[in-house]
């Protein structure tokens, strides 16, 4: 398996900690009636002696998927700075959204990069592998139609739509070395984008830390 190819498996499962921990986090209790955090379903989707040793690596995933969408959302700083769906210059909502984001960038660009999207797609047959990968991401979605609960389908189909746009963001060539090339996402790419940054940042910071 190729560099690529390795990056791209690493972030569906990282994908799918997250989504894991979201569900061990809100378990239904029915002794108390309650959604409540479910230390024993943690341990069964990560802990190594139920997983065949794969448990830490999954979180390890968790993380490296934060930090490739977290790139992309600092990559795209530019577009953001000027985003018309952000809403005008005198809308209020649109103004604090835009600075929450702007605050945000600034804030991880304090971070080391942990992801360096100019290592990979750099050899000859990286378009033919870019499409393989779109074509696997398209069939990841597609296989969420067959979930019966549909707001696990929204959820899904959101999610994996937010990584295509990360992904999308980061092997645009959209820079002062490419002024030809210019990056255009559309509304749902965007609230996708940020809503899956948004659930894997909860499950580090919030669900991870309460129900282990």
């Amino acid at each position: 398996m190729c560099l690529e190819e390795r990056v791209f498996y690493r972030l569906l499962s990282g994908m799918h900690a997250s989504i894991s921990l979201h569900l061990a986090h809100r378990w239904y209790n029915a002794t108390a009636d309650a959604y409540l955090p479910n230390a024993t379903e943690f341990l069964r989707r990560f802990a190594p002696e139920h997983t065949a040793g794969e448990g830490p690596a999954r979180l390890r995933n968790l993380y490296f998927t934060y930090s490739t969408v977290l790139r992309a959302i600092v990559k795209a700083q530019t577009m953001w700075e000027s985003y018309p769906l952000f809403g005008e210059a005198r809308d209020r909502d649109g103004m604090s959204t835009r600075a929450a984001v702007m605050q945000l960038v600034q804030t991880a660009q304090t971070c080391d990069r942990t992801f360096d999207e100019h290592a990979l797609f750099q050899d000859p047959e990286s378009a033919a592998l870019a499409d393989e990968l779109r074509a696997h991401l398209r069939h990841v979605s597609r296989l969420m139609d067959c979930v019966g609960c549909r707001k696990c389908r929204l959820w899904g189909k959101l999610q994996v739509r937010g990584l295509a746009t990360a992904l999308k963001i980061l092997f645009t060539p959209f820079d002062d070395l490419h002024p030809d090339t210019p990056l255009v996402l559309a509304r749902n790419d965007v609230v996708a984008l940020f809503n899956l940054w948004e659930r894997l940042a909860s499950s580090i910071s919030r669900e991870l830390e309460q129900v282990r």
